[in-house]
């Protein structure tokens, strides 16, 4: 093999490394952006996601409040038709309107 030759070889050698290195490169840059894509996606998402649990928690106080409010009417209904019950059975037995509890 002559000294020509050998700088040929190794010339080819260096151009196959260098396209190997670029292709390298290339491939970093490409997964590179991939998951620069995907952390923007998953950084959309958290705060699409943040905003949904608030109003989920706003609706669910809402709720909440909505159903306090209905249990305190039928408390006040309860009572009243107990206390309208005690009076009828106070007459029924008495015969007296005046019913001692109210």
């Amino acid at each position: 093999m002559t000294l020509k030759d050998r700088v040929e070889n190794l010339e080819a050698l260096h151009t196959v490394q260098k396209r190997g290195l670029a292709n390298t490169q290339l491939w970093l840059v490409f997964v590179s952006f991939i998951m620069f894509l995907l952390i923007v996606g998953m950084i959309a998402g958290y705060g699409k996601q943040q905003a949904q649990i608030k109003d989920l928690q706003t609706e669910l106080e809402r709720v909440t409040d909505e159903q306090k409010h209905v249990n305190q009417r039928q408390d006040v209904m309860i009572n009243k038709f107990n206390q309208m019950y005690y009076e009828y059975q106070h007459k029924k037995i008495t015969g007296k309107d005046n019913f001692p509890g109210g």
